[in-house]
């Protein structure tokens, strides 16, 4: 279910993902994070920073950089999610792979994406051992970060 959300903290990120891919396929970024984050600590907290865009017929999104932050962590941020107004979307399951991803991440795209382009930041999140908690957010109404 899509919602609207107000952050009104920011969400910090102080590392690198260093095993992202050196294509710009989201659904093989989403795989290299879970990977990543299977061999985390419960409570580390990533994204996935894409450029998304809408066509004439069709959606695309465009990973750029994969960012965590482990629970404890100390180190300053790389970068935020700012305080605002965004859609939401938390997954009711997690994707094992990116044939089980992508038609989730582009449905989302399709209904929220007010505009040409924005950001869009998937977030995965360490919640318990075996259990990842995948979200999306969008700045509301095409209001860029």
């Amino acid at each position: 279910m899509i919602r609207h959300l107000h952050l009104h903290q920011e969400m910090n990120y102080t590392s690198i993902a260093t095993s992202m891919p050196m294509n710009d396929l989201v659904g093989d970024f989403y795989e290299a994070m879970l990977l990543f984050l299977e061999q985390e600590e419960v409570g580390t907290d990533s994204i996935i920073v894409c450029d998304a865009y809408q066509g004439d017929e069709l959606y695309t999104v465009h990973p750029k950089s994969g960012y965590y932050h482990k629970r404890n962590s100390v180190d300053p941020p790389l970068i935020s999610i700012i305080p605002g107004e965004y859609s939401f979307e938390q997954l009711l399951f997690t994707p094992s792979n990116k044939g089980e991803f992508l038609p989730l991440c582009m449905k989302f795209i399709s209904k929220e994406l007010q505009q040409k382009s924005s950001t869009l930041y998937i977030r995965l999140y360490k919640e318990k051992r075996f259990e990842i908690v995948v979200q999306f957010l969008l700045p509301f109404k095409g209001k860029e970060l």
